[in-house]
């Protein structure tokens, strides 16, 4: 079993829901970066 200190746990607990689900949200903006970089 991995060990966390109380500080990781209680900011994981504030970040999910009753059923201890983590709702989070991830965006690829690696194209936008491609299309914005001034050497190409």
């Amino acid at each position: 079993m991995v060990q966390i200190t109380k500080g990781k746990f209680d900011g994981l607990q504030r970040l999910s829901n009753d059923k201890g689900i983590i709702a989070a949200l991830a965006i690829d903006q690696r194209g936008s970066l491609k299309k914005n970089d001034s050497r190409s």
